[in-house]
C-alpha cells in the first residue's frame, strides 16, 4: 500500500506533463496540494497518520523553471526541488528536522538516471505497474475554479488486486506542467503514462483486510502568477550529498 500510495503521489505531479492540449495554459504560477481527507481502519495507527494530515506541496513555475516545495510535520520536515530546463539541471534540498543536505544534478546525471531507470525497468519486468483508465465525463466537480470529470484507475499486478486498491480521480485537460518539469520527469525514465489529463483530486483506497483506508490528494489553491524571487534558493548549512548516497538514506526510494 506504502508503495502505490509514493506512486500515485508521483502520478498526481507529472500526469500533466504529456502533451495535452490546453484550453487554458497555465504559463505561471502555484499549484497548492494537500491532503483533504484520511481514513484508516486500524485505530492504532490513526495517531501516526494525523501526523501527515496536514502536509503540503506547493509547486511553482514559469515556462524554464519549477520549485516543488513538500511541507511534512508542519515544517519540521521540508523539502525543495528547483528544476531548470535551459541548461537543464536540478537542485534538491532537504531539511529533515535540522539536518541539511542538497543534492545537485546536470544534463550528464539526468541522461546517466535514465539508463538506470531503464535498466530497472528490464530487470523488474514481474513488478511492472500495468494499469487501466476509464472516465465518467457525468460525473463533474470544479477544484479550485477548474471544471473537473471523474476517471477511474484499475491496477492490474497482483499486490493491487489481493489489496482490493483503488484509485479515483477528478481530472482537468485545462492545466498542463512547464517545459523545466517535463524534461527532467523524461529524463528520469517515467513512462509515458495513460492518463493524459492533470488530475486535480486522486483518492486512493484499499489495504489488507482491518488495515486499510483512503487517502485523498487535492488541489486547495490554483494562483496564475508567480514572484521570481521563489526561484532563489538559500543553499547556507547545506551539506552536499550525492542522489545514490540520499536514497540509500530514504530505504530506496
Amino acid at each position: 500500500m506504502k508503495k502505490i500510495i509514493g506512486l500515485f503521489l508521483f502520478v498526481f505531479l507529472v500526469a500533466g506533463l504529456q502533451n495535452i492540449y490546453a484550453q487554458k495554459e497555465l504559463k505561471e504560477g502555484n499549484i497548492t496540494i494537500g491532503i483533504t481527507d484520511l481514513q484508516v481502519d486500524d485505530p492504532s495507527v490513526a495517531p501516526q497518520l494525523q501526523m501527515i494530515k496536514t502536509a503540503t506541496m506547493n509547486i511553482s513555475f514559469t515556462k524554464d523553471q519549477s520549485l516543488i516545495t513538500g511541507n511534512v510535520m508542519g515544517g519540521m520536515m521540508k523539502m525543495q526541488i528547483l528544476l531548470n530546463s535551459d541548461p537543464k539541471d536540478m537542485l534538491m534540498l532537504i531539511d529533515a528536522m535540522g539536518q541539511k543536505m542538497m543534492t545537485v544534478l546536470n544534463a550528464n546525471d539526468f541522461t546517466e538516471m535514465e539508463q538506470k531507470a531503464k535498466q530497472a525497468q528490464e530487470n523488474a519486468k514481474d513488478d511492472e505497474f500495468d494499469y487501466d483508465v476509464t472516465y465518467d465525463k457525468k460525473d463533474k466537480k470544479n477544484i479550485s475554479g477548474y471544471d473537473c470529470y471523474k476517471a477511474n484507475i484499475m491496477i492490474n499486478n497482483k499486490e493491487a488486486k489481493e489489496n482490493n486498491i483503488k484509485v479515483a480521480l477528478y481530472v482537468t485537460d485545462a492545466i498542463k506542467y512547464p517545459e523545466s518539469m517535463m524534461e527532467s520527469m523524461k529524463s528520469s525514465g517515467v513512462p509515458e503514462l495513460k492518463l493524459k489529463e492533470m488530475p486535480l483530486e486522486v483518492t486512493i483506497s484499499g489495504g489488507e483486510k482491518g488495515k486499510g483506508g483512503s487517502i485523498t490528494f487535492a488541489a486547495t489553491k490554483i494562483e496564475n502568477s508567480v514572484d521570481k524571487g521563489i526561484f532563489k534558493l538559500n543553499t547556507e548549512g547545506y551539506e552536499k550529498m550525492e542522489m545514490d548516497d540520499l536514497q540509500k538514506m530514504g530505504g530506496g526510494m
